[in-house]
């Protein structure tokens, strides 16, 4: 028999999408298969819409919204019974073959506990276009095992400091073992946003990956994605934060550590900005400088926290 796969989706206010998601997973073509939806306290008509696939999936509604997808996709693991589990948005789309594409490669390679694959956003105005394209340049320069024609292994190691500088994975890309989650744990629901980042490091540190360079799910570029929101700039920083002083030291090569600086220095500056606008003069400049210790000769930096000391 084959293996069981359980896909989990977390949902929140996505009564516009979340049907056409679980429609295009369970025309997946991999059976077994076990779908999990954890509607997490949504004030749409989310619930009504779940009602629709009843008998097609498993469904649970969580008390109180989390502020973010860490915890319902804790809970919906927690919950899953398959051998490998796909994380999935609830706003994306599987394109047709997609857990069998993965999970055929995860069962030639039992010593890889995870694969990602290419995808496409798309847009509402039909656009689409490709992720892993130019704008990508240290993911497309990393070194690549090829296993087969678009089958890649990415050492763990050069995958992990890749990462700091290109953030090259999609959530919704990603078949595991469920095994994985009890070796690194799973997503952190101190994040609102960046769970999905950290927890990949946490992978990367430890393990090779798989890469599939085909296009296998499509994702849903909209006003309401969670990384668009400003608390998703706070979460972002955090995960920095912690890399740098969980590596400070000699762990991360000379490449890795000013591509983690370049983060953070980022994120910085844009926190000075968002509280610059703010009018929390204060806080800007504090940020502002931090900004300029990791980065100081951008000019950039200077000017803003000048513009934060002047009277508006």
């Amino acid at each position: 028999m084959q293996p069981l796969v359980s896909v989990i989706i977390s949902s929140y206010n996505h009564a516009s999408y979340v049907a056409a998601t679980i429609e295009s997973v369970l025309a997946q073509n991999w059976r077994p298969l076990e779908v999990i939806v954890i509607d997490d306290a949504s004030t749409d008509d989310t619930l009504r819409i779940l009602t629709r696939f009843n008998g097609a999936l498993r469904t649970r509604r969580l008390d109180s919204n989390s502020g973010g997808p860490a915890r319902p996709r804790n809970a919906a693991i927690a919950e899953a019974l398959g051998e490998y589990v796909s994380v999935f948005d609830s706003d994306d789309l599987m394109l047709p073959g997609k857990l069998a594409r993965q999970v055929d490669f995860l069962e030639r390679h039992p010593d890889i506990p995870l694969v990602f694959s290419d995808f496409e956003n798309f847009y509402g105005d039909g656009r689409r276009e490709r992720f892993l394209g130019e704008d990508h340049q240290p993911f497309r320069r990393m070194k690549k095992l090829t296993l087969a024609p678009g089958e890649y292994r990415l050492r763990g190691r050069e995958s992990f400091e890749t990462l700091i500088a290109d953030n090259y994975v999609g959530t919704s890309g990603i078949v595991m073992r469920r095994s994985l989650v009890k070796a690194v744990g799973g997503f952190d629901e101190a994040l609102c946003n960046s769970d999905d980042r950290d927890f990949l490091f946490r992978v990367m540190r430890r393990f090779d990956v798989g890469y599939l360079e085909e296009v296998l799910h499509l994702r849903r570029i909209h006003s309401g994605n969670i990384s668009s929101r400003p608390a998703a700039l706070q979460a972002r920083q955090v995960v920095y934060e912690r890399l740098r002083t969980l590596h400070n030291g000699s762990s991360l090569s000379r490449v890795a550590r000013s591509h983690l600086d370049g983060r953070l220095a980022e994120l910085y500056f844009c926190r000075g900005y968002t509280e610059r606008l703010s009018g929390r003069r204060a806080r800007a400049l504090k940020y502002y400088l931090k900004s300029w210790f990791l980065r100081k000769s951008d000019v950039r930096i200077v000017k803003s926290a000048i513009r934060a000391l002047l009277p508006y």
